[in-house]
């Protein structure tokens, strides 16, 4: 399987299933009605494999964590990765790059512990 579809496998573990956006660029994942992140395969920065998109509030509600912690860990996540991403102009949720396997673990080690602190 390429990255994309191992990523959404594992997204569903920790989050649980998605829905498949109407462009067809990407999936989105909810809890209890509000917008946790978007993982995107296509309109993505050159080079990555993927990228997500957190909504950062709807993360900080759903997993109990300080709003501010949160937006900052996402910021480590995007330096530890490295990767360029295309912020969409809109929305401007905070976006990490996802180019090979190791940026998916670090990812997902991230979900993981901030769903499993709720």
């Amino acid at each position: 399987m390429g990255l994309f579809s191992d990523l959404q496998i594992e997204l569903e573990t920790i989050i649980g299933r998605g829905e498949k956006l109407d462009s067809g660029n990407g999936v989105r994942y909810r809890a209890r009605g509000k917008g946790l992140l978007t993982a995107y395969s296509r309109d993505i920065a050159d080079g990555n494999l993927a990228e997500l998109a957190f909504e950062a509030s709807g993360l900080s509600a759903a997993t109990g964590l300080n709003l501010e912690t949160l937006q900052q860990q996402i910021g480590q996540l995007r330096q530890q990765t490295g990767r360029p991403v295309k912020t969409n102009n809109i929305h401007k949720w905070p976006r990490v790059g996802l180019a090979n396997s190791h940026h998916v673990s670090l990812v997902l080690v991230a979900l993981s512990a901030w769903f499993s602190d709720k």
